[in-house]
Protein backbone atom coordinates (compact mmCIF):
# COMPACT_ATOMS: atom_id res chain seq x y z
CA UNK A 1 0.00 0.00 0.00
CA UNK A 2 1.23 3.86 -0.81
CA UNK A 3 0.75 6.49 1.72
CA UNK A 4 -2.52 7.68 -0.50
CA UNK A 5 -4.50 4.02 0.38
CA UNK A 6 -2.99 4.36 3.96
CA UNK A 7 -4.55 7.60 4.16
CA UNK A 8 -2.22 9.53 5.35
CA UNK A 9 -4.14 11.99 7.71
CA UNK A 10 -8.24 11.58 8.40
CA UNK A 11 -9.74 13.35 11.19
CA UNK A 12 -13.41 13.43 11.85
CA UNK A 13 -15.73 14.38 14.25
CA UNK A 14 -20.04 13.66 14.51
CA UNK A 15 -21.74 16.57 15.39
CA UNK A 16 -23.56 14.49 18.26
CA UNK A 17 -20.46 14.02 19.72
CA UNK A 18 -21.24 16.95 21.81
CA UNK A 19 -24.74 15.81 22.64
CA UNK A 20 -23.19 14.36 25.91
CA UNK A 21 -20.00 14.85 27.84
CA UNK A 22 -16.89 12.75 26.72
CA UNK A 23 -17.50 10.59 30.19
CA UNK A 24 -20.53 8.62 28.17
CA UNK A 25 -18.19 7.65 25.69
CA UNK A 26 -15.19 5.09 25.45
CA UNK A 27 -12.09 5.70 23.28
CA UNK A 28 -10.00 3.30 21.55
CA UNK A 29 -6.29 4.56 20.20
CA UNK A 30 -4.16 2.08 17.92
CA UNK A 31 -0.67 2.45 18.28
CA UNK A 32 0.97 1.23 15.22
CA UNK A 33 4.29 0.85 13.95
CA UNK A 34 3.77 3.50 10.91
CA UNK A 35 0.18 4.99 12.51
CA UNK A 36 -1.29 6.58 15.58
CA UNK A 37 -5.02 5.90 15.40
CA UNK A 38 -7.91 7.25 17.66
CA UNK A 39 -11.75 6.35 17.36
CA UNK A 40 -14.37 7.45 20.04
CA UNK A 41 -17.68 5.06 20.79
CA UNK A 42 -20.96 6.05 21.81
CA UNK A 43 -22.23 2.19 22.89
CA UNK A 44 -25.81 4.06 23.47
CA UNK A 45 -26.00 4.56 19.74
CA UNK A 46 -23.67 1.76 18.93
CA UNK A 47 -22.04 4.21 16.38
CA UNK A 48 -18.43 6.16 16.47
CA UNK A 49 -18.76 9.50 17.06
CA UNK A 50 -15.28 10.79 16.36
CA UNK A 51 -12.42 9.09 14.56
CA UNK A 52 -8.12 10.19 13.42
CA UNK A 53 -5.62 8.68 11.68
CA UNK A 54 -2.17 9.68 11.33
CA UNK A 55 0.39 7.84 8.69
CA UNK A 56 3.94 8.25 10.09
CA UNK A 57 7.05 6.49 8.01
CA UNK A 58 10.37 5.32 9.11
CA UNK A 59 9.97 5.79 12.92
CA UNK A 60 12.36 2.27 13.95
CA UNK A 61 13.62 4.08 17.20
CA UNK A 62 11.38 3.86 20.82
CA UNK A 63 12.20 7.87 21.62
CA UNK A 64 11.21 9.10 17.97
CA UNK A 65 8.36 7.03 18.33
CA UNK A 66 7.30 8.02 21.93
CA UNK A 67 8.04 12.20 20.57
CA UNK A 68 5.25 11.03 17.71
CA UNK A 69 2.59 9.82 20.00
CA UNK A 70 3.44 12.69 22.86
CA UNK A 71 2.96 15.08 19.61
CA UNK A 72 -0.66 12.89 18.26
CA UNK A 73 -2.15 13.50 21.96
CA UNK A 74 -1.04 17.26 21.96
CA UNK A 75 -2.46 18.00 18.51
CA UNK A 76 -5.96 16.24 19.38
CA UNK A 77 -8.07 17.74 21.92
CA UNK A 78 -10.25 14.45 22.07
CA UNK A 79 -7.26 12.58 23.92
CA UNK A 80 -7.25 15.42 26.25
CA UNK A 81 -11.07 14.50 27.11
CA UNK A 82 -12.23 12.08 30.31
CA UNK A 83 -14.30 9.24 28.90
CA UNK A 84 -15.93 6.22 30.58
CA UNK A 85 -13.24 3.65 29.13
CA UNK A 86 -10.25 3.58 27.61
CA UNK A 87 -8.44 1.33 25.34
CA UNK A 88 -5.08 1.20 23.72
CA UNK A 89 -4.73 -1.48 21.19
CA UNK A 90 -0.61 -2.04 20.25
CA UNK A 91 0.54 -3.52 17.31
CA UNK A 92 3.43 -5.69 17.74
CA UNK A 93 4.54 -9.52 16.63
CA UNK A 94 5.89 -10.16 19.84
CA UNK A 95 3.68 -12.04 21.55
CA UNK A 96 2.57 -15.26 22.33
CA UNK A 97 -0.68 -17.29 23.20
CA UNK A 98 -0.86 -19.68 26.64
CA UNK A 99 -3.80 -22.10 27.13
CA UNK A 100 -5.33 -20.99 30.59
CA UNK A 101 -4.41 -24.47 31.74
CA UNK A 102 -0.87 -23.39 31.63
CA UNK A 103 -0.94 -19.91 32.16
CA UNK A 104 0.57 -18.18 34.98
CA UNK A 105 0.44 -14.42 35.85
CA UNK A 106 3.43 -14.28 37.86
CA UNK A 107 5.21 -16.38 35.04
CA UNK A 108 4.26 -14.08 31.73
CA UNK A 109 7.25 -13.03 31.31
CA UNK A 110 9.41 -16.53 31.02
CA UNK A 111 6.31 -17.83 28.79
CA UNK A 112 6.70 -15.13 26.54
CA UNK A 113 10.78 -15.18 26.35
CA UNK A 114 10.49 -18.78 25.08
CA UNK A 115 9.55 -17.60 21.78
CA UNK A 116 10.34 -13.57 21.45
CA UNK A 117 13.57 -12.15 22.49
CA UNK A 118 12.61 -8.84 24.69
CA UNK A 119 14.37 -5.86 25.91
CA UNK A 120 15.34 -5.89 30.15
CA UNK A 121 13.20 -2.55 29.83
CA UNK A 122 10.32 -3.51 28.25
CA UNK A 123 6.81 -4.04 30.17
CA UNK A 124 5.09 -7.21 29.97
CA UNK A 125 1.10 -7.25 29.49
CA UNK A 126 -1.50 -9.71 28.65
CA UNK A 127 -5.33 -10.46 27.50
CA UNK A 128 -7.49 -12.87 28.34
CA UNK A 129 -9.45 -14.00 26.04
CA UNK A 130 -12.75 -15.78 26.91
CA UNK A 131 -13.59 -17.77 23.96
CA UNK A 132 -10.36 -19.47 23.28
CA UNK A 133 -9.31 -20.04 26.99
CA UNK A 134 -5.77 -18.43 26.43
CA UNK A 135 -3.77 -15.39 27.78
CA UNK A 136 -2.37 -13.43 24.62
CA UNK A 137 1.17 -12.23 26.16
CA UNK A 138 3.14 -9.57 24.66
CA UNK A 139 5.82 -7.13 25.34
CA UNK A 140 5.58 -2.95 25.35
CA UNK A 141 8.19 -0.81 25.70
CA UNK A 142 8.53 0.56 28.68
CA UNK A 143 7.31 4.74 28.76
CA UNK A 144 4.15 4.33 26.54
CA UNK A 145 2.05 5.44 29.35
CA UNK A 146 4.19 8.69 30.31
CA UNK A 147 3.97 9.54 25.93
CA UNK A 148 0.45 9.14 25.87
CA UNK A 149 -0.57 10.35 29.17
CA UNK A 150 -4.14 9.37 29.24
CA UNK A 151 -5.00 7.98 32.50
CA UNK A 152 -6.83 5.11 33.66
CA UNK A 153 -5.89 3.50 30.05
CA UNK A 154 -5.61 -0.42 29.35
CA UNK A 155 -3.59 -1.66 26.57
CA UNK A 156 -4.19 -4.56 24.43
CA UNK A 157 -2.41 -6.37 21.56
CA UNK A 158 -4.09 -6.32 18.04
CA UNK A 159 -4.09 -9.92 17.89
CA UNK A 160 -6.35 -10.13 20.60
CA UNK A 161 -8.63 -8.04 19.05
CA UNK A 162 -8.00 -10.23 15.49
CA UNK A 163 -8.52 -13.56 17.23
CA UNK A 164 -11.40 -12.60 19.58
CA UNK A 165 -13.56 -10.35 17.91
CA UNK A 166 -13.59 -12.94 15.05
CA UNK A 167 -14.50 -15.84 17.14
CA UNK A 168 -17.46 -13.71 18.67
CA UNK A 169 -18.77 -12.96 14.93
CA UNK A 170 -18.72 -16.27 14.31
CA UNK A 171 -20.10 -17.77 17.36
CA UNK A 172 -22.82 -19.84 15.81
CA UNK A 173 -21.35 -20.66 12.71
CA UNK A 174 -21.24 -23.74 11.26
CA UNK A 175 -19.32 -23.36 7.84
CA UNK A 176 -16.19 -25.11 6.95
CA UNK A 177 -12.92 -23.49 8.05
CA UNK A 178 -12.07 -20.34 7.44
CA UNK A 179 -8.81 -18.29 6.75
CA UNK A 180 -8.58 -14.96 8.09
CA UNK A 181 -5.20 -13.06 7.32
CA UNK A 182 -4.71 -9.26 9.14
CA UNK A 183 -1.91 -7.34 7.14
CA UNK A 184 0.71 -4.88 8.58
CA UNK A 185 2.97 -3.21 7.25
CA UNK A 186 6.25 -6.01 7.70
CA UNK A 187 4.31 -8.59 9.13
CA UNK A 188 0.50 -10.53 8.66
CA UNK A 189 -1.16 -12.72 11.18
CA UNK A 190 -3.07 -15.84 10.16
CA UNK A 191 -5.76 -17.53 12.00
CA UNK A 192 -8.25 -20.71 10.57
CA UNK A 193 -11.31 -20.77 12.57
CA UNK A 194 -13.58 -23.79 12.55
CA UNK A 195 -17.01 -21.90 13.29
CA UNK A 196 -15.96 -20.30 16.27
CA UNK A 197 -12.70 -22.74 17.41
CA UNK A 198 -9.46 -22.07 16.96
CA UNK A 199 -7.53 -23.88 14.70
CA UNK A 200 -4.42 -22.22 13.88
CA UNK A 201 -2.92 -18.68 14.43
CA UNK A 202 0.31 -17.44 13.92
CA UNK A 203 2.12 -14.41 12.84
CA UNK A 204 4.66 -14.01 10.09
CA UNK A 205 7.49 -10.90 8.81
CA UNK A 206 7.43 -10.44 5.28
CA UNK A 207 9.34 -8.13 3.09
CA UNK A 208 8.22 -9.24 -0.67
CA UNK A 209 5.03 -10.16 -1.83
CA UNK A 210 6.51 -13.40 -2.76
CA UNK A 211 7.77 -13.82 1.52
CA UNK A 212 4.01 -13.24 2.03
CA UNK A 213 2.59 -15.77 -0.37
CA UNK A 214 5.45 -18.50 0.10
CA UNK A 215 4.09 -18.29 4.28
CA UNK A 216 0.50 -18.20 2.99
CA UNK A 217 0.25 -21.28 1.03
CA UNK A 218 3.00 -22.98 3.67
CA UNK A 219 0.25 -23.01 5.90
CA UNK A 220 -2.19 -24.33 3.47
CA UNK A 221 0.03 -27.18 3.19
CA UNK A 222 0.59 -27.51 6.59
CA UNK A 223 -3.38 -27.90 7.59
CA UNK A 224 -4.35 -30.03 4.41
CA UNK A 225 -6.25 -27.51 3.32
CA UNK A 226 -7.18 -26.37 -0.49
CA UNK A 227 -6.96 -23.11 -1.93
CA UNK A 228 -9.60 -24.03 -4.27
CA UNK A 229 -12.04 -24.69 -1.93
CA UNK A 230 -10.78 -22.88 1.55
CA UNK A 231 -10.96 -19.03 0.84
CA UNK A 232 -9.10 -16.36 2.68
CA UNK A 233 -11.17 -13.15 4.52
CA UNK A 234 -8.64 -10.27 4.16
CA UNK A 235 -8.04 -7.24 6.80
CA UNK A 236 -5.28 -4.43 7.23
CA UNK A 237 -3.30 -2.73 5.33
CA UNK A 238 -4.32 -4.03 2.32
CA UNK A 239 -5.98 -3.20 -0.41
CA UNK A 240 -7.21 -4.67 -4.36
CA UNK A 241 -4.86 -4.68 -7.52
CA UNK A 242 -2.44 -3.74 -4.39
CA UNK A 243 0.96 -6.37 -4.83
CA UNK A 244 0.24 -8.98 -2.09
CA UNK A 245 -3.50 -8.88 -3.39
CA UNK A 246 -2.82 -9.77 -6.71
CA UNK A 247 -0.27 -12.15 -5.98
CA UNK A 248 -2.67 -14.10 -3.33
CA UNK A 249 -5.49 -14.06 -6.17
CA UNK A 250 -3.58 -16.03 -8.51
CA UNK A 251 -3.13 -18.83 -5.83
CA UNK A 252 -6.72 -18.71 -3.77
CA UNK A 253 -10.02 -19.15 -5.51
CA UNK A 254 -12.33 -16.83 -3.26
CA UNK A 255 -10.57 -13.80 -1.57
CA UNK A 256 -12.81 -11.59 0.35
CA UNK A 257 -12.58 -8.48 2.85
CA UNK A 258 -13.88 -8.83 6.04
CA UNK A 259 -17.70 -7.81 6.49
CA UNK A 260 -18.56 -4.35 7.80
CA UNK A 261 -20.37 -4.85 10.70
CA UNK A 262 -23.62 -2.65 12.10
CA UNK A 263 -21.31 -0.65 14.36
CA UNK A 264 -19.72 1.01 11.65
CA UNK A 265 -22.53 0.57 8.94
CA UNK A 266 -24.19 3.06 11.69
CA UNK A 267 -20.80 5.50 11.56
CA UNK A 268 -21.37 7.83 9.90
CA UNK A 269 -18.28 9.93 9.99
CA UNK A 270 -16.55 6.38 8.40
CA UNK A 271 -18.87 6.71 5.46
CA UNK A 272 -15.40 7.52 3.67
CA UNK A 273 -13.35 5.64 5.53
CA UNK A 274 -12.34 2.38 4.10
CA UNK A 275 -13.14 0.15 7.55
CA UNK A 276 -11.33 -3.26 6.97
CA UNK A 277 -7.96 -0.95 7.08
CA UNK A 278 -8.54 -0.09 10.85
CA UNK A 279 -9.78 -3.16 11.65
CA UNK A 280 -8.48 -3.59 15.24
CA UNK A 281 -9.11 -0.19 16.25
CA UNK A 282 -12.52 -0.28 14.86
CA UNK A 283 -13.24 -3.74 16.46
CA UNK A 284 -11.80 -2.98 19.91
CA UNK A 285 -15.03 -1.97 21.37
CA UNK A 286 -16.88 -5.41 20.23
CA UNK A 287 -14.13 -7.77 21.92
CA UNK A 288 -14.79 -9.48 25.41
CA UNK A 289 -11.12 -8.41 26.59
Amino acid sequence: MDTAELHTFIQKTDPCFYNLPSTAYQLTVGLHKNALQYAVFDAEKNKFVAFAHKYIQGIHNKNKYFEHLGLFVSEHDMLQLPYKDVRIVYETQQATLVPDALFDASEAATFLCFNQQIEEEDEICYDKLRNNESANIFAVPNGWRNALNIPQSKIHHHASVFIESLQLANKHSIKPPQVYIQVHATFFDMMVLDGRKLMFYNTFSYRTAEDFMYFVLFVYEQLKMSPEQTGVVLMGEIVEHSALYDLLYKYIRSIAFVETNLTIQNSHILNDVTPHVFYSLLNTVLCEL
